[in-house]
C-alpha cells in the first residue's frame, strides 16, 4: 500500500510492467543498495550472516531501521519503474475537455507560391466552441507534398497536387483538404461602398461589388466571408454565404450575432482559385485592408434607465438643480433627447423645455419658474434604436414596463425668486405633523398635503394653519380649480383614485362609497 500511495501524479498504474525496465538497470541499483548500506550493517554488526547475541536487542532496533531504508528505496525503484513506462503527457490531460477541431478554411485551392492562414476551431463534448477558453499549442502538418506550414498555421503552396493540412492536440486531429493547382486567379474587383464602416439595425446586410470575370478560365461563382472581431479578433475569415451566382454583383447575408463583423468578397473560377475584394488571391497577393466593410450589428434596443431624483413628486427649491438619470446601458449608445413638459398625456405639445444630449451625460439643468413639470426622456442608439423613459421601445419584445402614478416623472419647483416665505410643519401624526407627505395640492389659498405615512389628507391655509383632516390612504393629492367653488379633491393611493369634497367630505353621488368616490385597481 506504500508503494502505490507514493504514485506521481500523471503516472498510470495500468503501466506497472517488469519490461519497463532492463534487467541491467535492476542490477546496478541493488549494487548500489548495497553499496550505500554495507556501513549500516557493519555498524550493526551485521556482517553478511555474523550475529552479536550480546548486543541483540540494540540490532533488533538496527534491523526495523534497515528495513525502513529498505522500503524506502524500493517505493523509489517502483517510482522509476512506473516513470519509465507509459505516462500521460501533462499538455494533453489539460486538453482533455477538446473534443473536436474544425479547421478553417475546410478546403481551399492555391496557386504555386500561395499561401492561406488556417485557423483552428476547438469544441468540447458538448459542441460548444472553447477557443478563447483554452489556451493550447496546436501541431500542424500538411501531407501530400503539396508545401510546407508553419507552426501558427500559414501554409505555403510549392506544387501542384492534392493535400491535407492536420491540426491536432492531445489525440484529436482537425483536417482540411487542399488543392494546389496551375493557373491564375479572377481579376480584381472592389465593394461598393460610401464608408468602410456602416451599423445595421437587422439581422441582414446587403453586400455590393463590381464584376469580377475571368482571364483564363470561368467565373464559376462568388461567396461572402466574414470575420466576427467580438470573438475571434483576428483575421480568421469563415464562409458566410456561398454558391452566389458568376453573373450577381448583389446579395444579402445573414449577420449570425450582434457585433462587429468585418466583410469581403471572393470570386471562386472552376479550378477553384480565388480572388478577394480586398486584393487578396490564391497566388499569394496581399490584401489591403482599407477595401475590407465594417459592419456594426445591432438588433437590441437600449437598455433600462431611470431617473434618480424623480420618481412621483420630486421638489427643487432651486431651479437649476439638474435633473440626474443612471445611464442606459448599450455599447453603442449615441445620444439622449429629453422633453420638459406640463401635461404627460400631450408631451410636445405643452413642451416648455426640450434637448439632445450626448450620450455620456446624465443630466439636465432645468431651469424653469416654479411649477410642476413632467420629464420624457428617451435614450437612442446609433443603429436607430430606443427606449423611452417608462421602459417602451421600437422593438415591442424587448419593452419592460415602467408605471409612473402620474404617466411620467413628475417634479416640482418651489420658487423662481426662492426668496424664502413660511414653512410649517414636524414629524408625527398630531394636526401640522407629517410622516412621509408624498403630495401637495393648492387651491383658493388653501394647501393640501397627502401624509401618507398617517393615512391622511390634512388642509391648511395660505399661513400654514391647520384647517382639516380625514382619513385616505394616499400618497398624492390634487384640486380641480372649478371657478365655480365646486372643485373636487382628488387622492391616489392604494392603487385607487378617491374623490372628495373640500371639505373632506366624501362625494355623495354614490352613497355605498364610504370614503369617498374611488375607482381602479391593481394591474
Amino acid at each position: 500500500m506504500l508503494l502505490f500511495s507514493i504514485k506521481p501524479r500523471y503516472f498510470q498504474a495500468d503501466t506497472l510492467s517488469a519490461k519497463a525496465v532492463p534487467i541491467e538497470l535492476l542490477a546496478f541499483l541493488s549494487a548500489g543498495l548495497e553499496t550505500l548500506l554495507r556501513p549500516a550493517y557493519q555498524q550493526a554488526g551485521f556482517h553478511l550472516g555474523a550475529w552479536n547475541l550480546s548486543r541483540k536487542k540494540e540490532r533488533v532496533e538496527m534491523g526495523k531501521k534497515i528495513i525502513i531504508t529498505l522500503i524506502i528505496f524500493a517505493s523509489i525503484l517502483l517510482i522509476l519503474v512506473v516513470g519509465c513506462g507509459k505516462t500521460q503527457n501533462p499538455i494533453e490531460q489539460q486538453n482533455s475537455k477538446i473534443s473536436r477541431i474544425s479547421i478553417i478554411p475546410e478546403e481551399i485551392a492555391l496557386a504555386p507560391n500561395g499561401f492561406q492562414q488556417f485557423c483552428a476551431i476547438l469544441y468540447d463534448s458538448s459542441n460548444n466552441d472553447i477557443t478563447t477558453k483554452e489556451s493550447v499549442t496546436l501541431n500542424w502538418d500538411v501531407s501530400g507534398s503539396v508545401g510546407a506550414i508553419t507552426l501558427s498555421g500559414t501554409f505555403t503552396a510549392t506544387a501542384v497536387g492534392d493535400g491535407q493540412v492536420f491540426a491536432s492536440v492531445g489525440g484529436v486531429k482537425g483536417t482540411a483538404n487542399i488543392k494546389v493547382v496551375d493557373g491564375t486567379p479572377p481579376n480584381d474587383f472592389n465593394l461598393i461602398i460610401t464608408s468602410n464602416e456602416v451599423i445595421t439595425s437587422t439581422e441582414t446586410y446587403a453586400v455590393s461589388w463590381t464584376a469580377s470575370g475571368s482571364k483564363y478560365n470561368t467565373l464559376q461563382e462568388y461567396e461572402i466571408l466574414g470575420c466576427y472581431v467580438n470573438q475571434w479578433n483576428k483575421d480568421d475569415y469563415g464562409v458566410l454565404k456561398k454558391s452566389i451566382g458568376p453573373t450577381a454583383t448583389s446579395a444579402v447575408v445573414d449577420l449570425m450575432l450582434d457585433g462587429i463583423w468585418k466583410l469581403k468578397v471572393r470570386a471562386v473560377d472552376t479550378k477553384g482559385l480565388w480572388r478577394d475584394s480586398d486584393g487578396t488571391s490564391a497566388a499569394g497577393s496581399v490584401g489591403d485592408p482599407s477595401r475590407l466593410l465594417t459592419v456594426l450589428r445591432d438588433t437590441v434596443p437600449p437598455g433600462i434607465f431611470t431617473i434618480g431624483n424623480v420618481y412621483n413628486v420630486r421638489y427643487f427649491d432651486n431651479p437649476t438643480d439638474p435633473i440626474m438619470w443612471n445611464s442606459a446601458s448599450d455599447d453603442n449608445l449615441d445620444r439622449y433627447e429629453i422633453t420638459i413638459c406640463t401635461d404627460p398625456n400631450d408631451i410636445f405639445g405643452t413642451s416648455v423645455r426640450s434637448s439632445t444630449l450626448l450620450a455620456k451625460e446624465t443630466s439636465f439643468e432645468v431651469n424653469l419658474p416654479t411649477g410642476y413639470y413632467y420629464v420624457y426622456l428617451v435614450a437612442y442608439d446609433k443603429a436607430g434604436h430606443y427606449r423611452t423613459i417608462k421602459g417602451k421601445t421600437d422593438i415591442p419584445a424587448r419593452d419592460q414596463d415602467l408605471s409612473y402614478s402620474f404617466g411620467l416623472p413628475v417634479f416640482g419647483i418651489n420658487g423662481s425668486s426662492l426668496n424664502f416665505v413660511t414653512k410649517w410643519g414636524s414629524e408625527g401624526s398630531q394636526e401640522a405633523q407629517f410622516k412621509w407627505p408624498k403630495g401637495v395640492a393648492l387651491d383658493d389659498g388653501y394647501v393640501y398635503v397627502a401624509d401618507s405615512g398617517n393615512s391622511r389628507v390634512q388642509k391648511f391655509d395660505s399661513d400654514g394653519n391647520f384647517v382639516s383632516s380625514w382619513g385616505c390612504e394616499g400618497f398624492d393629492v390634487a384640486v380641480d380649480n372649478d371657478p365655480d367653488g365646486y372643485g373636487y379633491v382628488y387622492v391616489a393611493g392604494n392603487e385607487r383614485v378617491y374623490i372628495f369634497n373640500k371639505d373632506g367630505s366624501p362625494v355623495i353621488n354614490w352613497p355605498t362609497i364610504v370614503s369617498g368616490e374611488t375607482w381602479g385597481d391593481s394591474g
